[in-house]
């Protein structure tokens, strides 16, 4: 399924979910590792997917990250699968490249790293964030929680 503007409900497209539960923000090769159920992510990660009460952010870098990288046969990873995963979160949302995350990228990361911590930093100015990541840089950083 292609990303086209009014594909997500808009209680998927806005961030107000309020209270103080932990946002978990999604990295790539958590996603695609969950969708091959691989075992290289960690049972804690997996259980981020897993945790209906869990809110869950995916920036929409990961999801240009997953379709590169499948188009160009690297990975078994479809975007229909993909799609699929996000859809099956109670409460998910894909978080828009924009302003606010270009205004806190990290200098000194590659450049989706950086996107990614900054859509994490965006999120833990109000509320509790743990960023599911086996990045060891975005980890080195200590600049957000990692949960792996």
């Amino acid at each position: 399924m292609p990303f086209a503007p009014g594909r997500w409900p808009a209680w998927k497209q806005v961030c107000d979910w309020g209270g103080a539960l932990v946002i978990y923000v999604l990295d790539t090769h958590a996603i695609i590792w969950f969708i091959n159920r691989d075992p290289k992510l960690t049972s804690a990660a997996f259980a981020v997917f897993q945790d209906a009460a869990a809110r869950h952010v995916v920036p929409t870098i990961v999801l240009a990250e997953v379709f590169h990288v499948q188009g160009r046969g690297r990975i078994t990873v479809t975007p229909a699968a993909v799609w699929a995963m996000i859809d099956s979160l109670t409460n998910a949302v894909v978080y828009p490249l924009d302003e606010l995350v270009l205004e806190r990228m990290p200098a000194g990361m590659e450049m989706h790293d950086s996107i990614i911590v900054a859509t994490a930093l965006i999120h833990q100015a109000t509320e509790p964030v743990r960023l599911v990541t086996d990045d060891a840089r975005i980890t080195a950083s200590g600049l957000v929680d990692v949960l792996w």
